[in-house]
């Protein structure tokens, strides 16, 4: 089975947005390097109040976290089509259905690749602000991963009861 995929408008969109995040975070990095302290915030504790200083060059540590991330799911989008889709819950399924998983399968990753690179932007600028993370951010990542995860499955689940 060949991956003969097209990409849709809206996938387009979220590897713009993504690409386009990465190169921000760069650039305001870059652009704000030489004004900010010799020390900065690296290591927060599990209260998220700032418990460890290091110097300012580590944060391109960070930065090259996020674009190994970035590449990561990319490569992981652009995997070929296995018939293993066709084995869902091992029970063998239509090419169709497979083909339906994997599209869903590759459109979940492009979400979750934007909302992993867009929080560890937000943490990034607070580590650049020497500002404490607060709860609701650490949270939201997590939260967010669940409902998409979420989301897919209903929308998989929901399509294979409609078909019947």
């Amino acid at each position: 089975m060949k991956n003969n995929f097209k990409l849709s408008t809206f996938d387009i969109l979220l590897e713009i947005v993504s690409l386009l995040l990465i190169i921000a975070i760069w650039f305001y990095v870059c652009f704000n390097y030489a004004s900010l302290p010799s020390e900065i915030p690296m290591h927060f504790s599990v209260l998220w109040k700032v418990d460890s200083l290091s110097d300012k060059s580590s944060l391109f540590i960070l930065l090259w976290i996020i674009t190994f991330l970035y590449v990561l799911f990319s490569v992981l989008n652009f995997i070929p089509f296995k018939k293993k889709y066709l084995k869902y819950n091992y029970i063998n399924i239509s090419e169709q259905k497979g083909r339906e998983i994997y599209e869903l399968t590759v459109k979940k990753l492009r979400i979750e690749k934007v909302f992993v690179i867009w929080f560890l932007a937000i943490i990034t600028y607070s580590v650049m602000n020497s500002q404490d993370l607060h709860w609701l951010i650490i949270l939201s990542l997590p939260l967010i991963l669940i409902f998409i995860e979420a989301f897919y499955l209903i929308k998989i689940v929901s399509s294979d009861t409609e078909k019947k």
